[in-house]
């Protein structure tokens, strides 16, 4: 939605039978009511989004697969929010999904990303622990600055009316792939702090 006001064609990648469903479902019906505060309070902070959610969400392509799935240098903008930290505990898989992101832009592209800070893995209520790789601006900087050029990450504080997961706040980053080759990588990164 938020992309809708300066995109032609955005890929929503997504590897799960379910999300696909609900995905295809806000495309083909339209989005559920209960976005349109989202939707309107996007609207009043950027007034170029188009008057609907509806129309917002025109350029979306559901793309079923994974990040094994994505063509090195095909896009000019990547965003991942919440994904590369909070599919895994293992912090060279997590390495690996952000140089896969890297290099899904073209030299030259640019990289958005917000990522949970020091979210260590969780349980909601009595089900099952979901992964996560608590990662620091440290981190961040260790995986990225090899591979990016113009990075910037910005911290926001945590919001504490927000149920208690662990995390510390969230990391804001953007970058560039660097108009040359990305060259690879073989250092190994820094261990994860534990908050």
């Amino acid at each position: 939605m938020l992309a809708g006001a300066a995109s032609r064609r955005i890929d929503a990648l997504e590897p799960s039978v379910a999300n696909l469903r609900y995905l295809r479902r806000q495309l083909d019906r339209g989005p559920d009511d209960s976005w349109q505060p989202f939707y309107a309070l996007c609207r009043s902070l950027d007034p170029a989004l188009p008057e609907s959610c509806t129309e917002a969400l025109h350029p979306v392509r559901v793309v079923p697969g994974t990040v094994d799935d994505l063509v090195p240098g095909t896009y000019d903008l990547a965003s991942m929010n919440f994904v590369a930290e909070s599919v895994t505990e293992d912090i060279d898989e997590f390495t690996r999904f952000c140089d896969v992101f890297v290099r899904a832009v073209r030299p030259g592209g640019r990289l958005l990303a917000a990522f949970m800070e020091r979210m260590p893995s969780y349980r909601i209520g009595a089900g099952p622990v979901w992964p996560a790789c608590p990662v620091d601006e440290a981190t961040l900087r260790a995986v990225f600055t090899p591979r990016t050029t113009g990075l910037r990450i910005a911290r926001v504080v945590k919001d504490l009316t927000l149920p208690e997961y662990g995390d510390t706040g969230i990391l804001l980053l953007t970058a560039e792939r660097p108009a040359g080759p990305t060259p690879p990588v073989t250092t190994s990164t820094a261990a994860p702090r534990h908050g």
